[in-house]
């Protein structure tokens, strides 16, 4: 081709009018590049996960279970995957299953069970919007 056949082209080019076009200006708008020094801290950029420690404080027995209310950061504007895990301070044989429900966009609720014992463990958990 012929630099002029180019440059045309380029004039024509579909810079930024959607995911698979041939150019990419830089910036933080949906459809254009990011900085190859740009940061997902949450202050200049968006987040890309919350996470946190709760403790599931004392069980009144053996085989009993809890379930401990956890309030987000800051409200989603979708309904976001929430994954946790029991820590223990011990590994000697405690039981503990861990399960998340009742997701919303403003928090989600640990269901904890204690099979041994009924001193508090935490439980790990993370957040993808």
């Amino acid at each position: 081709m012929e630099p002029k056949e180019i440059n045309d082209i380029h004039k024509r080019d579909d810079v930024d009018a959607a995911a698979l076009s041939h150019h990419h200006t830089l910036g933080n708008k949906a459809l254009q590049a990011a900085a190859g020094n740009h940061r997902h801290d949450g202050v200049t950029s968006k987040k890309l996960f919350e996470t946190g420690l709760t403790s599931t404080g004392v069980f009144a027995a053996i085989n009993t279970n809890k379930t401990i209310a956890v309030t987000f950061n800051e409200v989603y504007t979708a309904v976001p995957k929430v994954f946790a895990q029991a820590i223990a301070a011990s590994a000697v044989n405690i039981g503990f299953p861990t399960e998340v429900d009742g997701i919303t966009l403003l928090g989600f609720n640990i269901q904890a069970a204690r099979a041994v014992g009924t001193g508090a463990f935490d439980v790990q958990w993370v957040v993808f919007p």
